[in-house]
């Protein structure tokens, strides 16, 4: 097990950078992590599974998960570490418990990883803030966004509501089409 001190703000956001063939070997935590990655390419090792890592690719593993981290040429990640006992109980169970029971790898689309990405921009520097008493605060608003983002990202609510809007636009298409051959 790896120990990860959460004291401060029960949330911990830092930068890991690998070179070319370095591993991070297996191992676990007693909190929960986010791994956003930035720039690279590498492979992570969860649940069992060896699955390839790109940019922008998302894992979150849950506590005691066994995980472990290759690089290919350089990877560097964004790491999110916190205590589930930060988030309001309805973001823990509705959320976090509900969407996520097991550690996974996510691969969010274009603008769902830019929103990400942006998140975890806003999480570092609210971090930085260490004399401001709404850094807590913040940075527990930020990551229920963060899960809400990821839920919606991966999950059939975004994908149906895609499918909706699709649906009523060819519709509206369809009904201008039939009109203007009406009028022929």
């Amino acid at each position: 097990m790896k120990w990860i001190d959460l004291s401060r703000n029960a949330i911990d956001l830092y930068e890991q950078k690998h070179r070319g063939g370095h591993l991070v070997s297996e191992h676990y935590h007693q909190t929960h992590q986010l791994l956003f990655v930035l720039e690279g390419e590498g492979t992570i090792r969860l649940e069992g599974e060896v699955r390839k890592l790109t940019v922008d690719d998302t894992a979150l593993i849950v506590p005691y998960s066994v995980h472990s981290v290759m690089s290919d040429f350089r990877l560097t990640l964004l790491v999110l570490a916190f205590d589930e006992a930060v988030l309001d109980p309805d973001m823990r169970e509705q959320l976090l418990h509900a969407y996520f029971p097991a550690s996974c790898l996510m691969k969010p689309g274009l603008f769902a990883a830019s929103e990400l990405r942006q998140l975890l921009r806003k999480m570092l520097f609210e971090q930085s803030r260490e004399l401001s008493p709404l850094v807590r605060l913040s940075l527990k608003v930020q990551l229920s966004q963060l899960l809400l983002l990821l839920v919606r990202s991966a999950g059939t609510e975004a994908a149906g509501a895609v499918s909706s809007s699709n649906k009523l636009r060819a519709e509206k298409i369809r009904s201008y089409i039939d009109s203007k051959i009406l009028i022929r």
